[in-house]
């Protein structure tokens, strides 16, 4: 069962006092983000917060639960309505979470077979769009010898 978005708009109210929290829909539920960093899932009408030593310390009495089949193990919080202990809890965790990784450049899968390249505009300037895709040759291959018949003759051990 999917969470409704009343549900969804009712959490993030409860924990905005945390930082600039935002929510992403991801595989049919929601991914909770605080200033940048994803801390937490809404799976079912439930808010599933990520395990930390510093969220265990707050609130030792949060069960473990998982938020979908085959997932890693996220605090269940039940109590939402302690806008406090909610804003808290958010901070602590998300301050002990990684910082995200910086996304690759979007062409590294394409660079194989293209190169970017800078362009100009007509008026010298750079142009809004300041890189274009090339296609790059294909590479020759060395000819491969048939047999020793065909390779050089220098290589060859003499016979008597």
């Amino acid at each position: 069962m999917a969470s409704k978005e009343e549900f969804v708009t009712y959490v993030t109210e409860q924990m905005k006092d945390a930082g600039e929290i935002t929510c992403r829909k991801m595989f049919g539920e929601y991914g909770v983000y605080c200033d940048g960093k994803i801390f937490a899932l809404i799976c079912d009408e439930q808010l599933f917060l990520k395990i930390t030593k510093e969220g265990r310390k707050i609130c030792p009495d949060l069960q473990e639960a998982l938020p979908y089949e085959g997932a890693k193990p996220y605090f269940l919080v039940e109590e939402l309505d302690d806008r406090e202990l909610m804003t808290r809890l958010v901070q602590e965790t998300v301050k002990a979470l990684p910082e995200p990784k910086k996304k690759k450049n979007q062409h590294h899968r394409l660079s194989r077979w293209f190169v970017v390249r800078p362009i100009r505009a007509r008026s010298r300037r750079w142009s809004l769009k300041t890189h274009r895709m090339v296609r790059q040759p294909q590479r020759q291959l060395p000819a491969k010898p048939f047999g020793l018949i065909f390779s050089c003759c220098f290589c060859l051990p003499a016979h008597p």
